[in-house]
């Protein structure tokens, strides 16, 4: 079985290379990957080698089987990171590569926009009013509910409203709702993100073992888990989740994913069942709601500080990476 785990990620992540090779369309970087397949096979060759310098048999066992502290997907993204850090493959390959790993990995919940940033609008709502939201918001789909948010009932594009207001037809919101799924927030995105593409549809609302709507996944939101933000042409510049500082700290936002930070710091924090983000992190540590200025410490010496937090939120941390991680991360 994990045979077959190694081989079959090892398989998607050349299968993904070359495709984003022939997207590129630059013939160096058609090269780097064949590089890119000869350093895999190098370092293979590098850590299979025993204490007596033994090289091992071929082919070679899982990473699994010779290492109990790091899954095949893990190893394969140190790999890739290797491979981009020698200037074998071009970075933006690696980086997209390593993203994908990941990817097979998340949940819905820790990619979901949580409940209380869902902006939606009751079925009733006067059509004007409708047309303020879309504008006001910026999205170009809004969940829609009967009585409140864990009633939702579908969800409307702006493109059918502004269609039907440009033709001056009376109508009523049902007219244009669309059926818009719903999955448990421990579902796989990668199952999700197949979903949405057999059902043709770009939005799923999330929901707990209870029952009750807990967030919204859009097309969009899962697609930024393989390449990075993608932000469209009327959107604000937002500052970002993590900024470095001149003494080497990091301000991060609470509402930042914890796999966000691991990547930009190369640090190996874990989140949990029930929460993925830096403010999470620090909650489940302290045990409660931490006060600005209390100090959180991992298992590897990686420091949070509350700078900014309310009774019922953590606003903005302060991290300190520990001696093992990288001090000046590229963000």
């Amino acid at each position: 079985m994990a045979l077959s785990i190694a081989v079959t990620l090892f398989l998607a992540v050349c299968f993904l290379g070359s495709i984003l090779v022939l997207k590129l369309g630059a013939k160096r970087d058609g090269v780097s990957f064949f590089g890119f397949i000869y350093a895999i096979f190098c370092s293979w060759r590098a850590r299979s080698r025993s204490g007596d310098g033994a090289p091992s048999s071929w082919p070679p066992r899982p990473p699994s089987l010779r290492s109990g502290d790091a899954s095949p997907a893990n190893q394969l993204g140190r790999i890739v990171n290797d491979a981009a850090t020698a200037g074998i493959i071009d970075h933006r390959v690696s980086e997209i590569a390593a993203r994908a790993l990941e990817f097979g990995e998340l949940s819905v919940g820790a990619v979901m926009v949580p409940r209380k940033e869902v902006i939606a609008i009751a079925r009733h709502t006067a059509i004007d009013e409708v047309h303020r939201v879309f504008v006001e918001s910026g999205h170009a789909r809004l969940p829609v509910f009967e009585n409140d948010l864990d009633d939702v009932i579908g969800y409307i594009l702006a493109k059918d409203l502004l269609a039907l207001m440009h033709d001056r037809i009376l109508f009523v919101i049902e007219d244009i709702v669309r059926p818009a799924p719903l999955v448990p927030s421990s579902a796989r995105a990668i199952d999700l993100l197949k979903q949405l593409q057999r059902e043709r549809v770009h939005l799923a609302l999330v929901v707990s073992e209870h029952g009750g709507v807990v967030g919204m996944v859009t097309m969009e939101d899962l697609l930024e888990e393989l390449v990075g933000d993608i932000f469209s042409e009327n959107e604000k510049t937002v500052p970002p989740d993590i900024e470095p500082q001149a003494d080497g700290s990091l301000l991060v936002s609470g509402t930042t994913p914890v796999r966000e930070l691991n990547r930009k710091c190369d640090l190996d924090l874990s989140d949990g069942d029930h929460w993925s983000t830096v403010a999470g992190l620090c909650m489940a540590a302290i045990g409660r709601m931490p006060r600005p200025g209390e100090i959180v410490t991992t298992n590897d010496g990686t420091t949070f500080e509350i700078i900014d937090a309310s009774p019922r939120h953590i606003k903005l941390v302060r991290v300190r990476c520990s001696a093992r991680a990288s001090a000046s991360p590229e963000v």
